[in-house]
C-alpha cells in the first residue's frame, strides 16, 4: 500500500492557472501537487512556522521549480524545455517540521516553462 492511500485528506484546493494559495501544515504532513493537465510548472515555497528565516528556496525568494525543464548544454548555453509531466502526474513532499507553504501554478506563458500555456494545479495535504 502506498503511503498517500494510508492518509486522509485534511485540505484540498482546485489551483487555477496562474495563481496561487498558502497554507499552513505540521510537522508530518504530506503536500501532494498533482498536475491536471500536463506541462504545468508548480512554483513552491516552505517557511518554517515558527521562524521564517529558514525555508527552502532555489535562493531567497525564489521558488523551488516543480516540473519546470531547464537545460544547461555543455557549452555553457541554457534551454527552457517544455515540461515533461502527463497529466494526472503528482508529486509527494513530506513536512519534516510546522511550515507554511506557498504554491502557484505557474505563470509563464512566454516561454515553454509551462509549455506556452499555463494549466491548473490540485493541491492536498495529507495526514
Amino acid at each position: 500500500m502506498k503511503i498517500a492511500e494510508r492518509l486522509d485528506v485534511v485540505l484540498e484546493r482546485h489551483l487555477p492557472a496562474r495563481t496561487g494559495t498558502a497554507f499552513r501544515v505540521d510537522a508530518g504532513d504530506y503536500i501532494r501537487i498533482v498536475d491536471l493537465q500536463g506541462e504545468q510548472a508548480a512554483d513552491f515555497w516552505a517557511f518554517h512556522e515558527n521562524d521564517l528565516n529558514e525555508y527552502l528556496s532555489a535562493s531567497r525568494p525564489s521558488p523551488s521549480n516543480i516540473w519546470t525543464n531547464f537545460h544547461l548544454h555543455s557549452d555553457g548555453t541554457f534551454e527552457i524545455r517544455r515540461p515533461e509531466s502527463k497529466a494526472g502526474d503528482h508529486i509527494l513532499l513530506r513536512a519534516e517540521m510546522p511550515s507554511v507553504i506557498g504554491i502557484s501554478a505557474c505563470p509563464q506563458d512566454i516561454t515553454l516553462t509551462c509549455g506556452q500555456r499555463p494549466t491548473d494545479l490540485q493541491i492536498q495535504v495529507l495526514r
